[in-house]
């Protein structure tokens, strides 16, 4: 952290390119600025775009409305080292969702808007050298809705688990294998009511909503999750090869994501990412690619 670079990363990828859908795509660009023993400070900004929606505007269907969806999410991180190999960190997002911008003369525009934090923990070395350890409780903020006030929409508050080993640490290779996992904890009440995030966080744990008892009931609430696998080999720091493996038993997803990524220097890198369904599932992200570059200065 006493000689890390300034870092400006981007990335865009076309969305569930299976469906032909115009105009859905993702755009992401970031910033991280090292302040030495201070930590390190990072900026981002993530849009989304869904297309268009074309609806009537009349039961004789006479009057076509086109609705543009879309969703921004922006906000900032700082990350601060403690003794013996530990990291916190904290991230403030603000997100602004528009279901039908364009809406006709008289309706209302299904909008929201609203705001979050992510917080985790971080620890290097657990237990042997080069194993590290992570821990996010991501998405801690209130519910919100669009157009009715009773109708409230709870934000995906989700638990992220992760760990990663350098198997290899040499002058002309490096070799890291990782894992993580992420689970989604929104829990609703009696009433139908999303909880707040103090009891989701812990009650979608124990009390999952697929019925079971004793080990059944936590392998119940472990699928419920979302697991990943992922390995990463880089040549000579010019040349990076990454294999990875997805697992959704609940989004019926099982997927293989192959990328490569291609340093000029030690100032500019581009990177490639694709994904190949391997399920019998539909498929939907199957051929999605992602294209980004990484500036350090």
């Amino acid at each position: 952290f006493k000689d890390a670079d300034y870092q400006i990363t981007a990335f865009y990828e076309k969305l569930l390119p299976v469906l032909n859908i115009p105009d859905l795509y993702h755009l992401y660009g970031g910033m991280t600025i090292p302040l030495n023993d201070w930590g390190t400070l990072g900026f981002f900004v993530n849009f989304v775009s869904f297309g268009s929606t074309v609806a009537s505007g009349d039961v004789d269907a006479d009057d076509l409305v086109a609705y543009n969806s879309s969703e921004i999410v922006g906000g900032f991180s700082y990350g601060t080292r403690f003794p013996n190999d530990w990291g916190l960190g904290l991230s403030i997002k603000f997100f602004y969702s528009d279901l039908s911008s364009g809406a006709a003369a008289g309706e209302e525009e299904a909008t929201t808007f609203g705001y979050a934090f992510d917080i985790g923990l971080l620890k290097k070395n657990l237990l042997i050298d080069k194993l590290n350890f992570a821990l996010v409780l991501a998405n801690i903020g209130p519910s919100v809705y669009y157009v009715d006030k009773t109708i409230e929409d709870p934000i995906p508050l989700t638990w992220r688990l992760g760990l990663s080993y350098e198997i290899l640490s040499l002058a002309d290779y490096k070799w890291v294998v990782l894992a993580d996992y992420n689970r989604e904890v929104v829990y609703d009440d009696d009433k139908g009511n999303p909880e707040p995030f103090y009891v989701s966080s812990w009650k979608s744990l124990v009390n999952p909503e697929r019925e079971g008892d004793g080990m059944e009931a936590v392998k119940n609430s472990i699928l419920q999750g979302v697991f990943n696998l992922g390995t990463e080999f880089i040549y000579a720091n010019t040349i990076a090869l990454r294999l990875g493996y997805l697992y959704d038993q609940t989004g019926k997803r099982n997927e293989m994501d192959l990328g490569f990524g291609f340093m000029l220097s030690d100032v500019l890198q581009f990177d490639f990412a694709t994904i190949k369904d391997v399920g019998d599932n539909d498929g939907v992200r199957d051929g999605q690619m992602r294209f980004g570059m990484l500036f350090k200065f």
